[in-house]
This record gives C-alpha cells, sequence and structure tokens, in this order.
C-alpha cells in the first residue's frame, strides 16, 4: 500500500476528521478527554480551547494541540462564526507512543502564539 494510504483494517493509526461550526454565544460543551491526540485547525474566525484549565485563543490558520486524555471544549472566542476542523490521531487504546505528537502543533504549543 502506498505511503499516506489508510488500512481501514489497521486500528494502531487511526485518523478521524470532524468540521465544527462554532455559533456565537453558545456555551462550549466539555469534551470528554480520549486516549487519541487531537488538533484543531481554525479555518476561519476565533476559536477559545480551552485545554486542561487554560484556554488557548487561535485565528485562521493556527493549529492546537490538544493531548490526549485531557478535559477540553471548543468555543467561538468573539461574536462571530468559528470553522474549525479537528483531527483525532492515535488509536483509542492508547497504543501509539505517548507524548509523540503532545504539544505537536505545526508551529506553537497550546498557550503559544501560532
Amino acid at each position: 500500500m502506498p505511503a499516506g494510504e489508510d488500512n481501514p483494517g489497521d486500528e494502531a493509526d487511526r485518523r478521524d476528521a470532524i468540521e465544527y461550526l462554532l455559533t456565537p454565544g453558545d456555551p462550549a460543551p466539555r469534551t470528554p478527554p480520549t486516549d487519541r491526540d487531537r488538533y484543531a485547525y481554525v479555518v476561519e474566525g476565533q476559536l477559545a480551547a480551552r485545554i486542561g484549565g487554560q484556554t488557548h485563543v487561535a485565528g485562521p490558520g493556527s493549529v492546537v494541540a490538544i493531548p490526549r486524555r485531557l478535559d477540553h471544549s471548543l468555543r467561538s472566542a468573539n461574536q462571530a462564526y468559528a470553522r474549525v476542523l479537528v483531527l483525532e490521531v492515535g488509536d483509542d487504546e492508547g497504543a501509539a507512543a505517548d507524548g509523540a505528537h503532545r504539544g505537536a502543533t505545526g508551529g506553537a504549543a497550546p498557550g503559544e502564539a501560532a
């Protein structure tokens, strides 16, 4: 199989993506922690990501790393919509190298300017 293609039968390195349209003023629901690292890419708007008790604000083109097993929530940071693509990486058992992706944001760790 060529590099980069998914193998649906291989659960050791699952990748899932979900697009969210965050409505201004809506409360941020808590997202239960998982054994998979998550990365939130801000497509448009301003994102306020509460991760492990700290709030991080990110704008378009930014990526926020959400390490596995941390409580977190996402909401629009202002009075406009925010469109966010969330990518989950790893397996549900935590078998992926614990911490291998932790803090990797393609430029900035959570809480740092992107």
